[in-house]
């Protein structure tokens, strides 16, 4: 009986110390996560301050930019975050500031790569003369796509050109949702390989037409 007692005891005491030790252990912080979309709308109604979101703050009592999150500021940071690929197909790129970006970005390693429509090659001299691979559309019908895949993880897409801002009333989607991401990654690629020559037209149902 005594030897019943003591293996029940023993048996406790180890159950208890078992319990107290993963009581003790914290929890691991679980990856910080993605909302599945997120919405960004412009024009911006003024420009954000550049101490914004530091750790010093803005110390200008009276500032006159604006001190609260922003579209234009936001979609720069998700481009920013490209630690591997950033595959851009744009109607148009005629913003200095997302020119700048995209040089910036690809010269910290990351491929970078553009589809454009035709009629805007003279414009891109400024970051085609960096070094980023740009490929056009030059058929008679327009490339009227704004799209943005970064490192095959998240995706931009909406009525905002890279362009000039304008005052129009645009949008953009960033999806996290791993089919759209891979959609538009795949339409990409196939625009990537069907615009790699120079004779020949694109017609609406995605066929080469030689000249």
């Amino acid at each position: 009986m005594d030897t019943v007692c003591v293996s029940a005891s023993c048996i406790s005491s180890t159950i208890l110390a078992f319990l107290a030790y993963k009581l003790s252990q914290k929890p691991k912080p679980s990856p910080p996560q993605h909302p599945s979309t997120e919405a960004l709308f412009f024009p911006d109604r003024g420009i954000q301050c550049p101490y914004y979101k530091t750790s010093r703050g803005c110390l200008n009592t009276s500032c006159e930019y604006l001190h609260e999150p922003l579209s234009l500021p936001r979609l720069c940071e998700i481009l920013r975050s490209a630690q591997h690929t950033l595959d851009v197909c744009m109607f148009v790129i005629s913003s200095p500031e997302l020119m700048s970006l995209l040089v910036e970005i690809k010269e910290r390693g990351v491929r970078v790569r553009c589809i454009c429509n035709a009629e805007d090659i003279d414009g891109l001299q400024p970051i085609r003369s960096a070094g980023i691979p740009f490929r056009f559309d030059r058929s008679d019908y327009l490339m009227h796509n704004k799209f943005v895949v970064i490192d095959s993880r998240a995706v931009t897409t909406g009525s905002y050109n890279f362009s000039r801002g304008n005052g129009n009333r645009e949008n953009v989607i960033i999806s996290y949702t791993r089919n759209v991401i891979d959609a538009y990654q795949a339409e990409f690629e196939e625009m990537w390989q069907l615009y790699s020559g120079n004779d020949f037209r694109y017609n609406c149902f995605k066929e080469k037409v030689y000249r």
